[in-house]
Formats: C-alpha cells, sequence, structure tokens
C-alpha cells in the first residue's frame, strides 16, 4: 500500500495529463483505485478532493468487469461521496473544476455498471442530476456530461420502471432539438432505450409515447452526417448496448439513433470499434438489417456506411473464419 501511496503522490504532480497518471498507475490500477475510493471517502479538503476524483475518473474505464465487480461495495460508497459533492455545488450555484471531474468520475463508473448505476438511483441521484439540468441549462459541458450518465442509466433494462417520470421525460425530450450536438446525441440515447421496450413496458401516456418516437425520429432526420465533430468523442467499453436497438425493426427512429452512433465512433476511431463489431458478433445485428426488406432507408443507408467501414478494416486486418462463414450464408 506504501507503493501505491507514493504512485499517486507522482499521480499529483501530474494532473493535467491523463496518459501520464495511466502510465504511472499501469501495474497497480486496481489497487489505486481501491485506495483512492477510501481516501476520497475520508477526505474534506478540497484540493484533495479534486485530485483523488479525477484519478477516479481516469482509472473507472481502465478497470475490467471483474475488477469493478470486486469494488462494488465500494463503489456504492463512493458513488454517495460524489453526489454529495454535486449537491453542494450545485447548491452554491458553482462551476469548478472539481464538479466537472466529479461528474465525468459518475459517468466513467456508470459505464456498463447496472449495479452502479442502481447505487446512483437509490441515491437520489436522478432527482439531483434534474437539478442541476435545470441549475445550468446554458453549460454545454455540464448538461452534456449529466446527460451522458444518465444514457447509462437508461441502458440498464431493469432500471427503466425508476426512470418512467413524467417531468423527466418532457425534460429530455425537450433537449432533443439542442443546438449542441453532444446534448442532443445523449437526450437521443435516453429516449431511444426507453422507448426500446415496446408499448408494453411504458407506463406513462401512450399518446406521450408516440408524440416521442415522432420528435424522436424528427429530431434524428436534422442532425449532420456521422461524420461530423463532437467536442467531447463518445467513448465506449463495448458496443453491446446498441444491439438490442439495432433490433428495433418497428422504430425507425430507435435503430437510426444506433447506426448513427455506431457510424460516428467507426469513423472517428476505426481501428478500435470495427475491431470491437468483430470480436462482439455485433455484424450479424447489421447483416439482419441489410437482408429485411423492410428497413427503413436511412436505418439501411447508415448500416451500409458502417459495413462499408468494416470492409476496409478487414482488408487491413483480415476477415475472421467465422465471418467468412457468415458472409458465404448470406450470400447463398
Amino acid at each position: 500500500m506504501l507503493a501505491v501511496k507514493r504512485l499517486l503522490h507522482h499521480c499529483c504532480l501530474h494532473m493535467g495529463c491523463k496518459e501520464q497518471i495511466l502510465k504511472i498507475l499501469s501495474n497497480c490500477r486496481f489497487a489505486a483505485a481501491k485506495f483512492v475510493v477510501q481516501w476520497l471517502c475520508n477526505q474534506e479538503n478540497q484540493h484533495i478532493q479534486r485530485i483523488a476524483v479525477n484519478i477516479i475518473s481516469i482509472l473507472a474505464l481502465k478497470l475490467s468487469d471483474e475488477q469493478a465487480a470486486q469494488l462494488t461495495s465500494e463503489f456504492y460508497i463512493v458513488v454517495g461521496k460524489l453526489l454529495e459533492i454535486v449537491e453542494q455545488k450545485t447548491n452554491q450555484n458553482e462551476l469548478d473544476t472539481t464538479f466537472h471531474f466529479t461528474l465525468s468520475a459518475l459517468w466513467n463508473l456508470t459505464d456498463e455498471a447496472p449495479t452502479t448505476c442502481g447505487h446512483f438511483i437509490d441515491n437520489k441521484g436522478l432527482e439531483l442530476f434534474m437539478r442541476v439540468l435545470q441549475t445550468f441549462p446554458s453549460d454545454s459541458s455540464t448538461q452534456h456530461k449529466v446527460l451522458g450518465l444518465l444514457n447509462n442509466v437508461a441502458e440498464v433494462r431493469e432500471l427503466h420502471p425508476r426512470l418512467m417520470q413524467k417531468d423527466f421525460v418532457d425534460h429530455i425530450s425537450e433537449l432533443l432539438n439542442s443546438a449542441e450536438m453532444e446534448v442532443s446525441y445523449f437526450s437521443a440515447g435516453i429516449i431511444a432505450n426507453l422507448l426500446s421496450r415496446g408499448e408494453q413496458s411504458w407506463t406513462l401516456s401512450q399518446t406521450q409515447r408516440r408524440l416521442l418516437i415522432e420528435k424522436l425520429h424528427s429530431a434524428l432526420l436534422k442532425w449532420p452526417t456521422p461524420e461530423c465533430k463532437m467536442v467531447a468523442l463518445p467513448a465506449y467499453r463495448s458496443l453491446k448496448p446498441f444491439y438490442p436497438l439495432l433490433d428495433c425493426f418497428t422504430l425507425p427512429g430507435v435503430q437510426i439513433w444506433a447506426a448513427w452512433a455506431i457510424l460516428h465512433i467507426c469513423c472517428k476511431t476505426p481501428a478500435r470499434y470495427c475491431a470491437m463489431l468483430i470480436e462482439e458478433d455485433g455484424l450479424q445485428h447489421l447483416y439482419n438489417i441489410k437482408e429485411n426488406d423492410q428497413s427503413d432507408p436511412d436505418v439501411l443507408y447508415l448500416t451500409t456506411e458502417i459495413l462499408t467501414y468494416m470492409d476496409k478494416h478487414m482488408m487491413y486486418y483480415g476477415k475472421p473464419k467465422h465471418l467468412k462463414e457468415l458472409q458465404a450464408k448470406l450470400n447463398g
């Protein structure tokens, strides 16, 4: 543990450089994460809090699923502590680096982490984050971090009943047409995930659901091409949350959001995400769209573009055997 403390001291000297911190902690990320969580929960000094929150934010996405699972009890405590910081800063109307680091840490901690998302809801995080959106309506950095986390929560189907609150859904739907691309993007993701489970799981007004379906589809058709630049490029641990959305053939707007998102990251970071699509058997979902005669034209266009990137990727890196067999089967 003394060695971890020394390494964290070195991290404090490189707070502005994420890559340097990851390099320093490359061999002890799990131990460092566990120590920093305990450190944060025992500190009231704001400077030390800011350092601890920043390190947690950086390490959260670098832990394996197994390591994250081992820190479940620690994460339960730290989520509560981070929400306390957010509430304090919101009450003080204070947009400082600690506030933004804290939002980033919560966003990263909830990424494909259903248990942590549950902790967030249990600690009244939804109510607090709604207040954050209302308190800082013109700060796009705050808005997209908050919506990014809420998008993580919306990916957890077991938590959908907790999100079925009219005020929440109404507010998110108002942000669909935001001039800030990141805000519109994550708002659309939340709505797409909530709609994806179908009529029977929708516990609010069916009229509201029908209007949301139309509003989502309409907003997406006004977006720029997926090759556009976003200030904060979304980063994904995996693409698995998108696959159920690609399968929603009765909801083209939901499919469009998922396909637009995948195409956006594939054209920005093709080596990482094209490989991910292959490893996760995500291409089958795209082939299903391509082979379906009833596919929406916009969905089909985006799917074809993704597959074009995939072809380029496989020309360079080679085609896995199972894909050769799959394509041979599709071609008859």
